[in-house]
């Protein structure tokens, strides 16, 4: 199988997703709408296109996964993987997304009101530096932001 996937390492990425065999295999135990899908798509923009009219949006969740773990296993045999079993991808991109939707309820973000403070030019030919800091202890992460303006007020430097 290794030659299968060497063969494509140069063909375009609707050939790799969709037309070679070993992507077939794996649109084969996909949803049903995947299984029945057409080809002859000039490029994968065009497929896309053809699928965001053609799937309700978590079958075109579960196709993405899936052409993402293709792509991924492509890349994989050709620096010496194994090629995985068509359904192993297809129970894979499944699972991947049920984690993901799990892992984003147990994420809550909390607002805050920010304050209104207006900013003033400094004195004469001189810069102003302003910075903020958000500290998120729920998922032990914070950001900064910082600001170099002139007196009129136009951005120096910023991170």
């Amino acid at each position: 199988m290794v030659d299968k996937f060497q063969h494509y390492t140069n063909k375009s990425a609707i050939h790799v997703l969709w037309e070679c065999l070993v992507a077939q295999d794996v649109w084969a135990v996909s949803v049903r709408r995947l299984q029945k899908g057409v080809g002859g798509q000039c490029d994968f923009r065009q497929l896309m296109e053809e699928l965001l009219l053609k799937l309700p949006t978590e079958e075109l969740k579960i196709f993405l996964v899936q052409a993402w773990l293709l792509w991924t296993q492509r890349n994989s045999v050709i620096h010496g993987g194994n090629k995985q079993d068509p359904s192993q991808l297809a129970k894979r991109a499944t699972k991947f997304l049920e984690e993901f939707k799990q892992s984003h309820e147990h994420l809550t973000v909390q607002t805050s009101v920010a304050r209104c403070s207006r900013w003033n030019p400094p004195p004469g030919a001189s810069f102003k530096l302003n910075f903020d800091v958000a500290i998120f202890q729920d998922i032990d992460a914070l950001g900064f932001g910082a600001i170099i303006r002139n007196g009129l007020g136009e951005v120096m430097a910023s991170i």
